[in-house]
C-alpha cells in the first residue's frame, strides 16, 4: 500500500501513516529498515496488518532523501520541527484578560456597585475559560467536573488547596496524557502553574474585606507603613497578572489542540 507520514513521535520514532484510501496505520521504529528515519509528509509504501503498517520503504515518488530519511535541502533542524506539534493560538484570552483587569482596577469604590459588577464578569469570564480548558483534557479521562471546579474556588478553607490545586493539577494531568498518549506536544511548565495558583490564593486573600479593613486601620494609625503595604499589593497585584495570563495562555493553547486531535479522530497511537 502507498501513504503518506502524518505524524512521528520524537519519544520513541513510532508515529501513524495515511493511506491513500483515508485509512490510518500506525507503525513502530522497528518497522522501518535500519537508516530509515521518517519525517511528516514522507511518501511510503508499505503492509497494511490489521491498523499497524510494516515493512515501510520509501515511495517511488518520494524527493531525494539521504541516508537518515532527511531532506537534504530542507536541513535537519527543520525536519526536527515536525516531531513535535505546532500549538494554536489562545484565542482572545490575553487582551480581553489584561484589559479586564486593568479597568477592573480603575473602578470608582464608591459606590462599590462599579467595581464589584467589573469583579463579578472577570471572575465569569476566568472561570469559563478554566471549564474549558478541563473539558477538552476531560476526552482523555482526566477532567474536573464543573461541581468540582465551583468547589475548589468558592467554598472556604477548602479553597486554600483548591485554587492552587486547580493550575497545578492541569498541568500535571495534561503532561501525563500528552507523555503516556504520544501526543507530542510541549509540556506545560510546573513551577509556573504552581506560582499562579500561589499567587491567585494569595491576591483573593489580599483583596478580602478583612484584610482591607486592616490596612485602613494601618493607613490611620502609620501612613508610612499604609504606603509599603499599598506598594507591595500592587507589585503582587502586576506579578500575579503576569502569571495568570501566562498559565492561560498556555493552557488554552493546549486545551485547543486536544480539541483539534479529537475532533480529527486522530486516536493517540499509546492508549492508557
Amino acid at each position: 500500500m502507498n501513504g503518506t507520514v502524518d505524524v512521528v513521535f520524537q519519544s520513541n520514532e513510532s508515529g501513524r501513516i495515511i493511506a491513500e484510501d483515508g485509512m490510518r496505520y500506525d507503525f513502530e521504529k522497528s518497522d522501518c529498515p535500519p537508516g530509515l528515519t521518517l519525517r511528516k509528509g514522507m511518501q511510503v509504501e508499505f503492509i497494511a496488518s490489521g491498523t499497524d503498517a510494516r515493512s515501510i520503504t520509501l515511495g517511488n515518488s518520494q524527493p531525494s532523501v539521504n541516508s537518515t530519511g532527511a531532506n537534504p535541502k530542507s536541513g535537519d533542524s527543520q525536519n526536527d520541527s515536525n516531531l513535535q506539534r505546532d500549538l494554536p493560538g489562545s484565542g482572545y484570552w490575553l487582551p480581553i484578560f489584561i484589559i479586564g483587569f486593568l479597568v477592573q482596577g480603575f473602578l470608582p469604590d464608591d459606590p462599590p456597585i462599579y467595581s464589584i459588577l467589573g469583579a463579578v464578569i472577570l471572575n465569569i469570564y476566568c472561570f469559563t475559560k478554566v471549564q474549558l480548558v478541563w473539558e477538552k483534557l476531560g476526552k482523555f479521562g482526566n477532567g474536573l467536573s464543573t461541581g468540582s471546579i465551583l468547589a475548589r474556588t468558592l467554598i472556604p478553607i477548602y479553597n486554600l488547596y483548591g485554587i492552587p490545586n486547580l493550575y497545578y493539577r492541569w498541568a500535571t494531568e495534561f503532561n501525563s496524557v500528552n507523555e503516556r498518549r504520544n501526543l507530542a506536544m510541549a509540556k506545560m511548565p510546573i513551577g509556573l502553574s504552581l506560582a499562579a495558583g500561589i499567587g491567585h490564593l494569595l491576591i483573593t486573600g489580599l483583596s478580602s474585606n478583612t484584610f482591607l479593613r486592616t490596612l485602613e486601620q494601618t493607613a490611620y494609625r502609620d501612613p508610612d507603613a499604609a504606603e509599603a503595604m499599598f506598594i507591595f499589593i500592587g507589585l503582587m497585584a502586576i506579578a500575579q497578572i503576569t502569571l495568570q495570563a501566562a498559565y492561560g495562555h498556555m493552557a488554552l493553547k493546549r486545551a485547543r489542540m486536544l480539541e483539534s486531535i479529537s475532533n480529527s479522530g486522530l486516536n493517540p497511537i499509546s492508549q492508557p
